[in-house]
């Protein structure tokens, strides 16, 4: 069952008012339970078909008591329908008790139907006291319920208050008619003083005289017909109004945000007495509350708001209406809270219990002060929290590029997914409530490595039986996948894994933005340095001889999260961004979660602070060191050189308030916020502090300060290479010294995975060149597009590499550099204004860039303002250097700013991507 389809009609009859709906079981897989549900409740449904009863007929959450519920209004897997069977009743029972006696013998009326000496018929004694209860002068004539007349002879059974204050049973004989009066009123003289007022004020008189028979209505705790909490007028001051739930027509579920009030209402199916009513809310989280998962508290007037405590403070008596504002905790855990109202009497220990049926979302309060996530520039979250599209920087440094991303955290299926990553990484609940713990679990649940969690990570290229990353355009279509299957999502990479970080945090209320490495270390044995052996002819080696566990690795490009929060946890001065990596790399404490570590530990090389610092200082600032096979070194290896300038060239992230879907102009450099500028002291410092706590990283930087080279060598760089134009590999060499110089080279170009795992060897070459005293040579090789087409992977990554040994002196040398061979972008076109509910067309295009066909083609697109979010268009086959078009009918909903996010693949293209921004006006 879908998020979208849960809200059907109950087969009991009761009427849609936003309950929640539950399926019957399963016929088959649960059929034992099916057989149950259908032996309580089955004449209420009017269908013999088992399955259509699954997937069609529902029963609401008002029919299951709350120990058959688990978090997130979900029922336990034995939970079975037992609550109000025969439908919805508000109908209050009656007391009767004997609280005064006196009779009517006589009535002075002219209504010839009422006389003294015969039973007076009930229906009409009963408009005259309608009359009285329209009459009323005295507040404790209340209301009139029922009557009803005293045989001449019989037994009364009923309690006798009378004696002494106590109640007993006791038979009386009524001897004569009697007429039962029924008034709220406890005070026994006052009830007869208010009968008699207002009899004589509506014609009727009754006289006092020896004890008989009066019934007084005891009034039973309140019984709650409706509450309600103002979704949408509670939405705006606490900014939430962008959630979908809020938008519908008559919306059900409230979110709001800790430690600012909002208002609600309750009628009962009374009228409330301020002097007599209690009124108690009960806020629960998870099934097993504790402590700091419930809010208890009275409704009253002089409620006094705490920012510690829950406060529930009266605003308003109308009759049955009781309104009110909460105030919750600033600490109070995130997450869907239940709620029971509890009623009764001051004068009895008798409770009344109602259960609130729809969806209350306490989410963290970033424009508070005083809450853990606080933002001192506030404006900066409209960007953090409440922006609902970004970039994604993807690709080598030299050609990175920006990837739009649809975060979506406001889509109806996003906070329910939330809620259940949280269930499924069994997070305590009253952890919920601090933004630490919650952002490293997030980094733990994003991922499936170890809870059956969002995403399965894959990097190989084979994507058949999932979603290859480079097809999604955004967070939502993986977290309703995710919801309604209740399995993990087939498949993700980096940039897909940080995306959905962003919106889970978004969703929740944690400032939240997508943070990309460009040429990114993963250090595999926390050495803060990133190895790379050769043999002694510096042939590289695949594996790392110095750690069993797995080899560093350079990623060309790697994309994380920063999550905005206090560190109480930590000394002063480590509050504001902090570092989460949610794509499983290594595990910390024993589970593939990282961070948060902060921004100001990294940069500075504390790596003593929790959590994760070291493995993130060693992504942005480890030095790269080549080792080569040496038989005569102590280590078996001999260090060929070290590159302090190679690892985290360039941290970026999107720039607030701007949003540039072909360009670049929302690109912020966010690099001084993670390292000092590189090459100065305050960078080796910072690096060499980290150092100083790790004895393996001391080994390995006490043998780089002995290096001396008289050879030089310089690879290239590769700017930009069109996809199907050739490329050249070049190497500069350059003798500082008196002698000539022998030396052995190798060049080669291979195509590679983004996270620098090597595929296919496109083409190698080998030689010699000799090097005369102060002199400079070249050595070079052409790749054609021909050679390198057949053998690229996804992204099209590309990586030139290059070795020498200098024969005379054995010096060794070794570099590499990544390029991304570039693609063109989608053009999205519409040929005329969007007005608003008016259809219009969207034209998506680009030139096949090859001199080959296109087939098997496919757009993707995904828009807020698309019916079901994300759709698929078919492109015909598309000849060589031909354009390739599809056509997408677009008719908006609402006014203002649309972003519309693109992919495209082919057999023989894919990744090529593009996004559009425009306005939706008025007719």
């Amino acid at each position: 069952m879908s998020y979208r389809e849960r809200r059907r009609y109950c087969v009991l009859g009761c009427k849609d008012i936003g309950a929640y709906m539950h399926a019957f079981p399963h016929p088959e897989r649960r059929s034992e339970m099916f057989r149950k549900w259908m032996s309580i409740i089955g004449k209420k449904v009017k269908e013999t078909d088992p399955i259509k009863i699954y997937k069609n007929k529902k029963v609401c959450a008002r029919h299951f008591s709350l120990d058959q519920k688990v978090a997130s209004h979900r029922l336990k897997c034995d939970a079975v329908p037992t609550l109000d069977l025969g439908g919805i009743s508000t109908t209050p029972s009656i007391f009767i008790g004997l609280e005064h006696n006196y009779c009517v013998p006589g009535v002075q009326t002219s209504d010839p139907a009422l006389h003294t000496t015969d039973t007076i018929d009930t229906a009409t004694v009963d408009s005259h006291l309608e009359a009285m209860y329209r009459n009323k002068e005295h507040a404790n004539i209340q209301t009139k319920t029922a009557i009803q007349t005293a045989p001449v002879n019989g037994n009364v059974n009923i309690l006798d208050k009378r004696a002494r204050g106590g109640s007993r049973k006791t038979n009386l004989t009524a001897v004569e008619p009697a007429i039962a009066i029924v008034t709220t009123n406890p005070a026994p003289q006052a009830v007869s003083d208010d009968i008699l007022r207002a009899s004589q004020k509506s014609g009727i008189s009754f006289a006092r005289a020896h004890p008989l028979l009066t019934y007084f209505y005891n009034m039973e705790p309140l019984q709650v017909d409706v509450v309600h909490f103002y979704p949408r007028e509670n939405a705006q001051p606490h900014n939430t109004i962008k959630f979908e739930v809020i938008n519908e027509e008559n919306p059900t579920t409230t979110i709001v945000r800790r430690g600012q009030p909002f208002n609600g209402v309750v009628r009962f199916t009374r009228p409330f007495d301020e002097n007599e009513d209690i009124v108690q809310l009960m806020f629960t989280l998870g099934d097993k509350p504790q402590m700091d998962t419930q809010g208890a508290m009275f409704i009253h007037r002089d409620a006094v708001t705490d920012k510690h405590t829950w406060t529930a403070k009266l605003l308003d008596v109308q009759s049955d209406t009781v309104s009110f504002e909460v105030s919750t905790p600033i600490t109070a855990p995130v997450g869907s809270w239940a709620l029971r109202v509890v009623t009764r009497l001051k004068s009895s220990s008798t409770r009344a219990f109602s259960d609130f049926d729809q969806d209350i979302y306490i989410l963290f309060n970033p424009w508070n002060p005083d809450d853990q996530t606080y933002m001192e520039d506030t404006d900066l979250l409209q960007e953090y929290v409440l922006n609902d599209v970004g970039k994604v920087w993807v690709g080598p440094i030299k050609t990175t590029r920006g990837k739009p991303w649809f975060y979506g955290q406001f889509d109806a299926a996003v906070l329910p997914a939330c809620m259940f990553m949280l269930d499924r990484a069994e997070m305590p609940f009253h952890q919920r409530g601090d933004p630490v713990k919650m952002a490293r679990v997030i980094s733990r649940i994003v991922n499936s490595n170890d809870d059956a969690g969002v995403l399965v990570g894959r990097w190989d290229g084979e994507y058949e039986d999932g979603t290859a990353p480079s097809e999604w355009t955004g967070s939502v279509d993986i977290l309703a996948q995710y919801l309604e299957t209740q399995l993990e999502v087939p498949y993700g990479q980096c940039w897909v894994f940080a995306g959905v970080v962003t919106t889970v945090c978004r969703a929740l209320g944690i400032p939240s933005r997508v943070v990309s490495n460009l040429v990114s270390a993963h250090d595999a044995n926390s050495s803060l340095t990133v190895d790379k052996y050769y043999t002694e002819t510096m042939e590289e080696m695949d594996y790392d001889p110095n750690n069993a566990n797995g080899a560093d690795s350079i990623w060309n490009y790697h994309v994380w999260n920063d999550v905005w929060m206090a560190r109480p946890d930590l000394p002063p001065g480590y509050g504001g961004w902090q570092a989460i990596d949610a794509t499983p790399q290594e595990t910390s404490s024993g589970l593939y979660q990282c961070g948060p570590a902060p921004l100001e530990a990294i940069k500075q090389g504390v790596i003593g602070l929790g959590y994760d610092v070291e493995f993130m200082l060693a992504s942005v600032n480890a030095d790269l060191m080549r080792w080569r096979k040496d038989p005569d070194a102590e280590t078996g290896f001999s260090m060929v050189d070290t590159n302090n300038y190679h690892i985290g060239r360039m941290v970026l992230t999107k720039k607030p308030y701007v949003f540039d879907p072909l360009g670049d102009e929302d690109r912020q450099d966010i690099t001084g916020e993670y390292k000092h500028r590189e090459g100065t002291a305050s960078e080796r410092l910072a690096l060499m502090n980290g150092v100083r706590y790790s004895e393996r990283a001391k080994r390995y930087y006490a043998i780089a300060g002995n290096l001396s080279n008289d050879i030089t060598f310089n690879l290239r760089d590769i700017d930009t290479v069109n996809i199907g134009h050739d490329f050249r590999v070049t190497v500069d060499i350059e003798n500082t010294c008196g002698e000539g110089r022998n030396i052995k080279a190798a060049l080669s170009a291979t195509s590679v995975f983004y996270n620098g795992v090597k595929s296919e060897v496109v083409k190698k070459v080998e030689g010699k060149i000799f090097v005369g005293p102060g002199k400079r040579e070249q050595i070079s090789i052409l790749v054609k597009a021909d050679e390198y087409l057949p053998k690229l992977v996804e992204y099209c990554n590309m990586k030139i590499s290059a070795m020498a040994i200098v024969d005379e002196t054995k010096q060794s040398w070794a570099d590499d550099d990544d390029f991304q061979v570039l693609k063109p972008n989608i053009n999205i076109k519409f040929n005329e204004d969007l007005i608003i509910n008016q259809p219009s067309l969207a034209v998506l295009s680009f030139v096949n860039p090859l001199d080959r066909a296109l087939t098997c083609c496919e757009f993707r697109v995904t828009s807020s303002a698309l019916e079901g979010r994300t759709t698929r268009i078919a492109a015909p086959d598309t000849p060589p250097h031909a354009a390739v078009t599809a056509e997408l009918p677009f008719q908006p909903k609402k006014l203002g700013t649309i972003n519309i996010i693109a992919t495209f693949k082919s057999l023989e293209l894919k990744d090529i991507t593009g996004a559009a921004s425009l306005e939706v006006m008025e007719g």
